[in-house]
């Protein structure tokens, strides 16, 4: 593999969230802090080695901490990188709003489940979170305006029971009520933070049934037809979602390529090639707490970690972070 290949670095903000969403469980996981020299001697590193990589900060919810946030975006501006990441968007007002649209911050995802105020709250077991987000990405616009930035607002949405039927009214929302720069899709895996339970996930009112799978993705297939540019997913990622769905328990085909392209860290310090790997029983490169970078890019060459990644069939491939590129 060339290790050129390497785009995006994933480091964690903190893995700190106001929210206990019903399909996340990151908030509840035990975790040792890693500091924040660590974080930039590590990105600092990073950067030496991929001048063009891009970093996305995760979390958690990243703003639940705007001082690291804003102090990490401004160290990877330093050193020239693009740099994004998301957000539930409940912690936002006008100052934060201004700060991230001059933050240097190239685009924001905030997290939209559906278009229906109760459903979306529901989703997030606290009241007025559809409110706010909504209100926070037109604080977001207004800044964008005032300060005639480039800087790009997205919408990332989880597919479920809950909205894979309703999928043409979401996008219709966040085209003509918000008017955001697009939307992606990805659809409801094994509760994050947790190991893997596809039985258990089945299971899950949240799971579709097969009758709402087709006439969901057949709605959605057509919603990304008529709208291209907005919709980020293909209609053969979108058919891949089917796929998953019918089967969950293998892919048909590989679908992923984060073994190639991206580097991740978790709330641990540990890095590893794609963000379950602890779970496929993928083997760490290094921890970023006492490991040099060096070595961690070493064993990144490793040729058995490079086959057994090149060939696992998970659905986690299905990530927006992990599918394959498209030409």
């Amino acid at each position: 593999m060339n290790a050129a290949q390497l785009k995006f670095l994933f480091i964690p903000v903190s893995s700190e969230c106001n929210l206990r969403c019903v399909h996340c469980k990151i908030w509840a996981l035990k975790k040792n802090a890693i500091s924040i020299d660590t974080k930039k001697r590590f990105i600092r590193a990073i950067a030496g080695k991929f001048p063009s990589i891009q970093v996305y900060l995760t979390g958690g919810e990243p703003f639940f901490n705007t001082d690291l946030l804003f102090e990490l975006v401004s160290i990877i501006k330093k050193l020239g990188l693009s740099c994004a990441t998301s957000t539930n968007g409940t912690l936002f007002s006008k100052n934060i709003a201004k700060k991230v649209v001059l933050s240097g911050l190239s685009n924001l995802v905030f997290s939209l489940d559906s278009h229906n105020p109760t459903v979306h709250n529901y989703l997030r077991n606290t009241p007025k979170t559809f409110e706010k987000a909504s209100e926070s990405i037109r604080m977001l616009k207004d800044a964008r305006d005032k300060y005639n930035n480039e800087f790009l607002l997205y919408v990332s949405s989880i597919l479920g029971a809950w909205n894979i039927e309703n999928t043409e009214l979401l996008v219709e929302y966040c085209q003509n009520e918000l008017e955001i720069d697009g939307i992606m899709f990805q659809p409801l895996q094994p509760t994050f933070g947790q190991k893997s339970n596809v039985e258990n996930l089945l299971c899950n009112p949240l799971f579709p049934t097969r009758t709402q799978i087709d006439s969901g993705i057949d709605s959605l297939s057509s919603v990304q037809r008529r709208n291209p540019k907005f919709v980020k997913e293909s209609t053969d990622q979108i058919e891949a979602f089917r796929d998953y769905f019918h089967h969950p328990f293998s892919m048909k085909n590989v679908l992923c390529d984060s073994y190639q392209k991206n580097m991740m860290v978790d709330f641990d310090g540990n890095v590893s090639l794609c963000f379950n790997a602890w779970d496929a029983g993928f083997e760490s490169l290094g921890n970023i707490k006492i490991d040099h970078p060096e070595k961690i890019l070493k064993r990144r060459e490793n040729q058995d970690l490079i086959s057994k990644m090149k060939n696992c069939k998970r659905s986690c491939g299905l990530l927006i972070c992990h599918r394959k590129d498209e030409n």
